[in-house]
């Protein structure tokens, strides 16, 4: 989503991550779709102009960061209301247990024991790893979406630094003090406390 067009009726869970790492990421998801979809798709293209990070950074996808840098402006307002959880990826790795506990609060969840040990268990990255077809969207379309295997990913927090050039650090840095207080700009790319 670019923008949180606010309801207070509705509940809100907004993950952040820090951009340039979403791009490193983002890189072999896009490498992961089959030959066989992006043919059938007619998105041969496209997919050839994503060879890297720092392609899908500058492309009409990411913008060079603008997409994750409006999105939080957006929501930051709306925040701190009891219908709005805000989380960063950064604390999430830190803490994956605390982040099912917040979400379960969050969402009004009470599970037994039992229950929350499967949710661990089943969202983990190793079950997920070792079950990865049930995640590669293999019967959506006519061909499999994505190779067997090609959404689970461990990623790592700092990975964007090392994936895009020099160049494009610089403008979203420039971007970031531009659009953003200090505060927000520490969030974003680090997480922690939420100001």
């Amino acid at each position: 989503q670019k923008h949180l067009d606010y309801k207070k009726e509705l509940k809100y869970i907004i993950v952040m991550r820090d951009p340039r790492d979403a791009a490193a990421s983002f890189a072999p998801f896009m490498a992961a779709h089959s030959k066989e979809f992006i043919d059938w798709f007619g998105v041969g293209e496209m997919f050839a102009s994503f060879g890297d990070a720092d392609s899908i950074w500058n492309s009409d996808l990411q913008r060079g960061g603008d997409e994750n840098i409006q999105f939080l402006k957006s929501f930051w307002p709306y925040r701190k209301k009891e219908n709005v959880l805000v989380m960063h990826y950064a604390d999430m790795m830190k803490n994956y247990v605390e982040t099912i506990k917040k979400v379960m609060q969050f969402m009004g969840y009470d599970h037994p024991v039992s229950v929350f040990d499967n949710i661990l268990e089943y969202t983990s990255y190793e079950w997920m790893k070792e079950h990865a077809e049930k995640f590669s969207v293999q019967h959506l379309t006519k061909t499999p979406v994505l190779e067997k295997g090609g959404m689970v990913r461990k990623a790592s927090i700092g990975e964007g630094k090392q994936a895009l050039s020099a160049d494009s650090l610089k403008a979203f840095d420039t971007k970031l003090d531009m659009e953003l207080s200090a505060e927000q700009k520490e969030w974003l790319l680090r997480g922690g406390p939420l100001p």
